[in-house]
């Protein structure tokens, strides 16, 4: 997606893993773990942070049919931010805003890596 990282995937069970992402942001390098809980039959997954200044936060993510040949992603988040400033109600909007259109970047760049990754796999059928 752009972004150079490093990801190792621990699998806890069938249904259950925990990411580990590390990556840099101009010089700065980041680290997100993740507790993964799948619901394939539900096409249906929630991720929860374990570490850094978003531990706890919780996104889920539901994918629903709409016709033969197109689905819908649904997105709920709750993002934490560990911090001892306190906001206010304007702080808190505007960080929502940006975080929403950081998201819609990233779903962006996720969708055209898999449409590419989807085309080459085409090619070799």
């Amino acid at each position: 997606m752009g972004d150079v990282g490093k990801r190792s995937i621990n699998i806890i069970s069938e249904t259950t893993l925990i990411l580990d992402d590390t990556y840099k942001i101009g010089k700065a390098i980041n680290r997100r773990k993740k507790l993964v809980q799948l619901y394939p039959a539900d096409l249906f997954w929630v991720s929860t942070h374990l570490i850094g200044p978003t531990k706890y936060s919780q996104f889920l993510y539901k994918i629903s049919p709409e016709s033969k040949s197109s689905s819908r992603l649904d997105f709920t988040g709750l993002q934490i931010e560990c911090g001892s400033e306190k906001k206010t109600k304007q702080d808190i909007s505007a960080r929502a805003q940006e975080l929403r259109k950081l998201d819609s970047i990233a779903w962006k760049k996720l969708t055209e890596e898999m449409e590419r990754d989807w085309k080459k796999n085409l090619r070799k059928i």
